[in-house]
């Protein structure tokens, strides 16, 4: 699957080697597949479901488990499918708020020059220049909207079950977000970040080379 990136990678910095990106979270299929259905992120003057336009934004949950990242980039799967006014939408990351929702906002990212729907669609990689923290545990969000007035953009789906909670939050309108039930399907992301360290690694690794440098200069003695 064609694959673009919209700003220019960041370098990352790791303890005791070179970075690299870890996959922190994914919700795609086999082979980065997607379903060409999709979320519907539309602004409040189209005229794709009424007379009249409806705001749609959305977003989905993702926990990191079992150690701590920076964020490297997203991936994301998106179209367009109408609007005479721009071709652009908006992907933020946000941790949870104390109600389980989309909260504060981390970071966000916009994606231009999205395709219409066809054949070889890309994925598009949202590269971070925040890197913000992703701790062990805790839920954050990834949000998508537009600020075209009149466009209707497509996040595809997932086409696989992960087996976890499928929670979609929506908000119409710039109303608060909300919980859509039952949400039978989740967006297709990937989120890639670089591993933090555990604190005791470095010190042991340190630890345990001095202790070898020891019983080897002993043993020339």
């Amino acid at each position: 699957m064609k694959r673009n990136s919209c700003t220019p990678a960041i370098a990352a910095f790791a303890l005791g080697g070179s970075a690299h990106a870890d996959v922190v979270f994914s919700s795609f299929g086999p082979g980065d597949s997607a379903r060409l259905s999709g979320f519907t992120i539309s602004g409040p003057d189209n005229t794709f479901f009424s007379a009249t336009g409806i705001d749609i934004d959305s977003a989905f949950p993702f926990t990191p488990s079992g150690a701590t990242f920076t964020l490297d980039s997203i991936e994301v799967p998106a179209f367009k499918i109408q609007g005479d006014g721009g071709n652009s939408m908006e992907f933020s990351i946000h941790r949870s708020a104390a109600n389980g929702l989309p909260g504060e906002v981390l970071e966000t990212f916009t994606l231009s020059d999205l395709p219409s729907l066809g054949p070889d669609l890309p994925i598009f990689t949202l590269e971070s220049s925040a890197n913000p923290l992703l701790v062990d545990g805790e839920r954050y969000w990834v949000s998508s909207s537009t600020t075209v007035s009149d466009g209707v953009f497509s996040w595809r789906a997932s086409e696989s079950s992960l087996g976890l909670e499928e929670l979609w939050a929506i908000s119409f309108d710039n109303e608060p977000w909300r919980i859509e039930d039952p949400a039978r399907e989740i967006a297709a992301f990937r989120v890639n970040g670089t591993l933090i360290p555990v604190p005791g690694t470095a010190v042991l690794v340190l630890g345990g080379g001095l202790w070898i440098a020891q019983r080897r200069r002993r043993a020339l003695v």
